[in-house]
């Protein structure tokens, strides 16, 4: 169970997340493939990949 002031937070912030949530969705893809390329070979759909679909 989450505290309320930490729910309170989160819930602050969804405007803002929400805002941007395709340019976070997607630098957190990049970054999670530069970090573990093997990911992208066994686990992740490349062609979604691509198109940006997965992240969506």
């Amino acid at each position: 169970m989450i505290s309320v002031r930490a729910r309170d937070a989160v819930a602050d912030s969804l405007p803002a997340v929400s805002a941007r949530i395709q340019e976070i969705a997607a630098r957190s893809y990049q970054t999670m493939f530069e970090e573990r390329p093997d990911l992208l070979h066994r686990l992740f759909n490349r062609r979604n990949q691509v198109s940006g679909e997965q992240q969506a």
